[in-house]
């Protein structure tokens, strides 16, 4: 609910820059937003049947075992979208995903609005 159109939305995601940092915890993010990002507290219509999706970005190898919260997310109704680049191993992704139609990889991360054309 924080932007109000898709133009805004794109926007923001067009100026998101790769921050760099250490090992990726792919699992703990998932199962954070799974509890504190995809509930009625925070703003999801779930439950009035809007469908709801997570764009995971990634740009590195992904070093834990995320399927139990992969599943979780699906059991949840939620998609999961995957965006790689880089150093991104997109078979890692499609474990994430559990649909290989919704694994993009991407050359850099100035090409993620692009995936809107392909979803």
């Amino acid at each position: 609910n924080t932007y109000s159109s898709k133009d805004e939305m794109l926007s923001h995601v067009r100026k998101l820059r790769l921050r760099g940092g250490t090992i990726l915890k792919t699992e703990e993010a998932l199962k954070y937003v799974l509890k504190y990002i995809f509930n009625k507290y925070s703003g999801s219509r779930h439950e009035e049947g809007v469908p709801q999706f997570l764009v995971l970005i990634t740009g590195g190898k992904l070093n834990d075992d995320v399927k139990q919260t992969s599943d979780a997310l699906s059991r949840a109704g939620i998609k999961t979208l995957a965006i790689g680049f880089e150093n991104a191993i997109m078979q890692q992704l499609q474990e994430v995903t559990l649909d290989a139609n919704l694994v993009f990889d991407m050359k850099d991360l100035r090409s993620v609005p692009e995936v809107q054309q392909e979803v």
